[in-house]
């Protein structure tokens, strides 16, 4: 190695991710094939040169996880919820004696 050249260096931020919101929802797919969905297992967060650290809750036994973006899942759950009918509240009557 050159001196021009520098070897890779480690990150030594020791918490990336304290104070910080997740870049990313850890997922896995469970289920079977008529009935699967994905479940929660962790978080991940990108840092300023793109490495990606995750914390799990849980391993996943079929070995796969999915990164869903946290941006993505918020804007799913903005168009569901302007999506949905409001539901209106009737005024209590008063039962008649």
């Amino acid at each position: 190695m050159s001196n021009d050249e520098q070897a890779p260096q480690a990150n030594t931020d020791k918490q990336p991710a304290k104070g910080r919101q997740p870049d990313f929802i850890v997922k896995t797919p469970t289920g079977d094939k008529d009935n699967s969905y994905l479940m929660n297992v962790g978080a991940a967060w990108q840092n300023d040169k793109g490495y990606i650290t995750t914390e799990l809750a849980a391993m996943p036994t079929n070995g796969k996880l999915i990164f869903q973006p946290r941006a993505e899942l918020e804007r799913l759950r903005e168009q569901k919820q302007q999506s949905a009918p409001t539901q209106q509240q009737k005024p209590e009557t008063q039962p008649s004696h």
